[in-house]
């Protein structure tokens, strides 16, 4: 699902999954609506939830819950850390700091609502963390971001800004982070003394503003279509339910969030974030994809790039940007993508390109892996590799081998592909075409 999805194949893929999990009728009062409205629906449903204490000696709080929440199947004492995955021992809770601690994924400062019962102890925002993870992501905002973060000197798979207050959670829970800010945006409207919670799509000045905002909106609906619901996650708002008797309508009905934030079902939108690095004498490449909501055909055109790139639309809402920057080309350029459909509604996607000379050098081989595709060869470099899979769009395991020198990939059809790469300890994402 990182390609434009008609609508009955969306809700086919997702909610056939999980909708069932759901009483009957649960969500009758939503049918048919879409913006303020379909966010005022689902609040009137969710609204009023059964509240635990964060901390009780005498009765259930949020500890007992989220070992139940976050159990770990393969160990049923442990909990798993959402930012790491690690599985850890559930017995341990915070264990003066060497256990485990309770992450709000809506940072609670950005609301000023703290522990208190509410927003403060709603276990649809609540998982299990690493101590050191959990105050390295501190405030942070959830955006795209590129510097890797590190526990116990082993790569997260989770990301920080170098300059912006950003952080991006592994691959494997994106779309569960994005779908529980969605829920407190939801959940939480200023009645009744609650904080009146919003989403915003531009990062605000102030790192730790008490402003009941959160950051950022694009990347957050990119991340629910990307990172679908699993078992996992659908176990989740089982036992929350049992509990506080309230459910996450994002993970019952993952299209809800681009009926109210992605202006319903007539624009585009992209869910691919552009390559915004080139080295002299490499191929560069950027995977395009943008989703709408309907059965709408989607067409690229490029407004703005250096003569060395060139655009080709694969006219199933996938585009290839790519090139070979030449000597004289080092410096920056800017680039910019629109995604028109067939409904006479578009979208922009502007970005920079720099253009460096080739070194390999240690700050390099921190950052994301690289793909160069040469014939049927693929190779990949900045990075350790053990193994790969490669995928489809809709998820299918096409291939898997160990690394070598390159990988071929002659048996793949001409399309956009996600390769999975293992390191021995963590795996990364990343979108690839075959021409």
């Amino acid at each position: 699902m990182k390609i434009k999805i008609p609508l009955l194949l969306f809700i086919s893929l997702i909610i056939s999954y999980v909708s069932a999990q759901a009483p009957d009728g649960y969500y009758n009062t939503a049918d048919g609506k879409k913006g303020a409205e379909l966010k005022s629906a689902l609040y009137n449903i969710i609204k009023e939830h059964v509240q635990y204490p964060y901390t009780s000696s005498s009765s259930v709080d949020v500890w007992d819950i989220l070992k139940e929440t976050d159990r770990d199947p393969n160990n049923p004492n442990n909990v798993i850390l959402i930012y790491t995955g690690l599985s850890v021992d559930a017995a341990q809770e915070y264990n003066n700091g060497k256990g485990w601690t309770r992450e709000h994924v809506w940072a609670k400062i950005h609301g000023n609502f703290g522990t208190d019962l509410g927003a403060g102890t709603d276990a649809h925002h609540l998982r299990p963390c690493a101590v050191e993870v959990n105050s390295e992501r501190s405030s942070r905002w959830f955006a795209e971001c590129t510097t890797p973060v590190y526990y116990n000197g082993t790569a997260t798979g989770c990301y920080k800004g170098s300059t912006e207050w950003t952080w991006k959670p592994r691959a494997e829970v994106q779309g569960d982070v994005a779908r529980m800010i969605f829920y407190m945006a939801t959940r939480y409207e200023g009645e009744n003394g609650e904080p009146d919670l919003e989403l915003i799509d531009y990062l605000p000045s102030s790192n730790n503003s008490t402003a009941p905002l959160f950051a950022k909106l694009s990347d957050l609906l990119v991340w629910n279509l990307t990172d679908p619901v699993d078992e996992f996650e659908m176990n989740r708002n089982n036992v929350i339910f049992k509990y506080q008797k309230n459910r996450n309508p994002f993970i019952d009905h993952p299209e809800y969030a681009n009926l109210i934030w992605g202006e319903g079902s007539n624009s585009p939108m992209f869910t691919s974030h552009p390559i915004t690095d080139a080295r002299v004498g490499l191929p560069y490449q950027y995977d395009i994809s943008a989703y709408i909501i309907d059965s709408s055909q989607l067409t690229y055109s490029l407004q703005q790039a250096p003569s060395w790139l060139e655009l080709t639309d694969y006219g199933n809402g996938t585009a290839l940007l790519a090139g070979i920057p030449d000597s004289d080309a080092k410096g920056s350029y800017v680039v910019s993508i629109t995604v028109s459909s067939d409904s006479q509604h578009s979208a922009n996607q502007e970005f920079y390109i720099e253009v460096e000379n080739f070194t390999l050098s240690t700050e390099q081989t921190e950052q994301k892996p690289q793909i160069i595709i040469n014939g049927n060869k693929l190779f990949i470099i900045n990075t350790k590799c053990y193994s790969v899979q490669i995928f489809d769009i809709l998820g299918n395991l096409c291939q898997k081998t160990n690394c070598s020198d390159y990988i071929d990939i002659s048996d793949l059809k001409q399309g956009i592909y996600i390769l999975e790469i293992n390191n021995g300890i963590t795996s990364q994402k990343q979108r690839f075409a075959v021409n």
